[in-house]
């Protein structure tokens, strides 16, 4: 399991800035001053962390190809697709100061081999707030380039992922790129003004990030979903993360037993379901849950409700926030949860 404390500080690190002041900020910030680091410079921000301690970390890949994570075009989604040259970092050590620092992956860059990954390690190993959009892919990559080890990954490593909030809050429209997900949170931030640097955009973008991931906090909380989000999805992301990578050997005997047991429960839950709605229907079939919740049993009606349309599929929402809110006026919610 990951260390306690460190799940702790994520529940104690609540936002507290003024969104008007946030969002002044973004519109009035048009030059950064970047640091590239190098091994002295690295050992500047490590005593400077040392002794102040940070707030928050905002991540981001920065590619060959001109983008960062957060301005990925999706014909580079996948993994390895694209090339990265380097890290942009946001170090905030209290709210309105962030030192933003470019940091390169390049091996020829550094004097001393450890440095690189002594200085990863320190950052992702703390325990403030750690914001980076699509974070898997981040830890893919750090985990193949420096080989940092399974136990130390899975374990201490807990980066907050607006795009798997954001799936949270709307599993019938996951965000794909961080676009999605500023639109999808209505963050009204005023647009950065374009820039050729890209680096620059991307201490734009992170502030952006950063905002976002606050009223991401809000509207979690709201609807009871923030111990999900940080306990299970964000711990689970790491361990995904080098599952991929690595692999993972399986018991083809005991995995066997395990799906007969789960066949088992399936077929009882399904029983329970059909005697529920009074008719068989395909559990697995969106549209058909939905015939039977809202036009058959009419729940939407009787929970005095209205339920969004999917854009995919054209019928009515069967997701988890929506089958909870039905819950209280009918068992069938209940047993497809």
């Amino acid at each position: 399991m990951q260390d306690s404390s460190c799940v702790r500080a994520y529940h104690r690190s609540v936002y507290i800035e003024d969104p008007e002041k946030s969002k002044a900020q973004m519109g009035s910030c048009k030059d950064f001053n970047i640091i590239t680091l190098n091994d002295n410079s690295v050992q500047d921000i490590i005593s400077k962390v040392q002794t102040n301690g940070l707030l928050e970390i905002g991540l981001t890949i920065l590619y060959r190809e001109g983008f960062s994570q957060l301005n990925k075009p999706s014909e580079f989604s996948v993994f390895g697709h694209c090339t990265p040259m380097g890290l942009m970092l946001a170090l905030t050590v209290q709210p309105g100061y962030t030192d933003f620092c470019y940091f390169s992956v390049s091996d020829n860059h550094w004097k001393n081999k450890n440095t690189p990954q002594t200085f990863i390690s320190l950052l992702l190993n703390g325990r403030c707030r750690k914001l980076c959009y699509d974070a898997q892919e981040l830890i893919m990559f750090l985990v193949d380039k420096y080989g940092f080890e399974a136990d130390q990954v899975c374990l201490k490593w807990l980066l907050l992922d607006p795009k798997v909030g954001c799936w949270l809050l709307d599993p019938d429209h996951p965000p794909g790129q961080f676009a999605d997900a500023v639109h999808a949170l209505s963050l009204g931030l005023e647009k950065p003004s374009a820039s050729p640097n890209m680096k620059t955009v991307a201490c734009h973008q992170l502030q952006l990030l950063s905002s976002l991931t606050e009223k991401l906090y809000q509207q979690l909380l709201k609807q009871k979903l923030w111990k999900i989000f940080v306990d299970m999805e964000m711990k689970l992301l790491p361990i995904l993360a080098v599952m991929e990578l690595r692999g993972i050997l399986v018991n083809k005997e005991r995995l066997k037993e395990m799906e007969n047991v789960l066949e088992n429960q399936m077929n009882r839950l399904k029983d329970a379901a059909y005697r529920a709605a009074g008719k068989h229907f395909h559990m697995n079939s969106v549209p058909q849950l939905s015939q039977i919740l809202y036009e058959h049993l009419k729940l939407d009606q009787k929970a005095g409700i209205k339920v969004k349309t999917t854009m995919s599929r054209g019928s009515k929402s069967t997701s988890i926030p929506m089958l909870k809110l039905l819950q209280p006026f009918h068992p069938l919610p209940g047993i497809v949860l």
